[in-house]
């Protein structure tokens, strides 16, 4: 089979958006003798000089698409991209947005058109979860093939329609915990005498911001060596800084924004907390998992994202915060050193050595079944 041209379909490509580290973690293992993935990029003023440069070294093209509300302009990009790139697949990881530029797919011959489900809800709120309910049967009907990061992810989209599991890669031995590096990071940080709880997060509803502050709150109250770490940025930043304040927690919430080594904040964190109102996967749970690092995440985590059970704590959201500040002090008891997730997350299907071999697979099959 010739080279396979795949046009792989991103709101955004930074650090802190779960969906773009899906597409470049698989971009990084990908062989390109034999495939050639280019990025359509809904909101490029939102791209890292990092992403951009790895997806060119990689022999990729990134093509930024003109805003949906400019939709006569919108419209003829697409037509213009794929009448002259001739992409035997679209790889299309966003939602209503898309509803264009797979229709223009569609209507162009494009052979394989898959619609992956990253999240196990349609929208952070009632009414944006109402709106794209009524309007996904829309873009649904564009795709040819569909595809999801968990099975909580699939039911949201498709129903009961069948649907491939792709599993949301990462670099395990990037995460391996090493005690010298906690050491000096934690130095580095200016924590060494610190219990570090970490959130790596968007800050928006669906991460549970201000739940997660109350939490910490009651946790300082039990012990104030305490020290918070937020990694990540988002809509809600301003308000939760605010929310902070206001709680009188300044001195214990650290705000570092989005970073590009997020590993080293996960070596030098003492627990993983993460108490999402839903999750499509949640990769940073796979990551903190990889880097031994004891999680206390949301029993709205789909359970494909929990490699290791001693190592991952789950709590129900109705549960009040007091009774998650005594998981996450229950599993800082935990001996770190002595846990083996990492070896569990390196022989499971997420690790990036397997991973790329199933998703070409898919690929192939699917223009086969085409």
């Amino acid at each position: 089979m010739n080279k396979i041209k795949i046009l792989m379909v991103v709101t955004r490509l930074t650090a802190a958006d779960g969906v773009a580290a899906f597409a470049m973690n698989y971009l990084r293992e990908s062989d390109t003798q034999k495939v050639q993935i280019d990025f359509a990029v809904y909101y490029p003023q939102k791209m890292s000089a990092e992403y951009t440069d790895e997806i060119k070294n990689h022999g990729g093209k990134i093509l930024p698409l003109p805003p949906i509300r400019k939709i006569q302009a919108h419209c003829t990009a697409c037509r213009q991209i794929f009448e002259q790139e001739k992409y035997d697949i679209v790889h299309n990881n966003t939602l209503l947005i898309t509803i264009p530029l797979m229709k223009i797919a569609k209507s162009m011959n494009v052979p394989v058109r898959i619609l992956h489900s990253h999240n196990s809800k349609l929208g952070e709120t009632k009414g944006k979860e109402i709106r794209n309910r009524m309007l996904l049967p829309f873009l649904v009907a564009q795709a040819s093939d569909y595809a999801a990061c968990s099975s909580k992810a699939a039911t949201a989209m498709f129903g009961q329609a069948p649907c491939t599991l792709i599993p949301n890669i990462i670099n395990t031995e990037k995460f391996r915990f090493d005690a010298y590096s906690r050491e000096r990071i934690r130095k580095k940080y200016n924590a060494s005498n610190k219990i570090v709880i970490c959130t790596v997060a968007r800050i928006a509803l669906q991460k549970n911001p201000c739940f997660a502050v109350d939490v910490i709150g009651d946790l300082y109250r039990k012990n104030h060596q305490i020290e918070y770490w937020w990694v990540g940025n988002g809509s809600l930043e301003e308000d939760l800084k605010n929310y902070v304040a206001q709680k009188g927690l300044d001195n214990i919430v650290r705000f570092w924004g989005e970073q590009k080594n997020v590993t080293e904040f996960l070596q030098g964190a003492d627990i993983f907390f993460l108490p999402s109102k839903f999750e499509g996967l949640g990769i940073c749970v796979l990551e903190a998992q990889a880097c031994n690092l004891p999680c206390v995440i949301s029993t709205e985590i789909p359970d494909e994202a929990i490699i290791d059970t001693e190592i991952v704590t789950t709590v129900d959201l109705n549960q009040p915060s007091k009774v998650w500040a005594d998981n996450i002090l229950a599993a800082y008891r935990k001996d770190r050193d002595k846990l083996k997730a990492y070896d569990k997350v390196k022989s499971s299907c997420y690790n990036n050595e397997m991973g790329w071999n199933y998703l070409y697979s898919f690929y192939r099959s699917c223009l086969e079944r085409g």
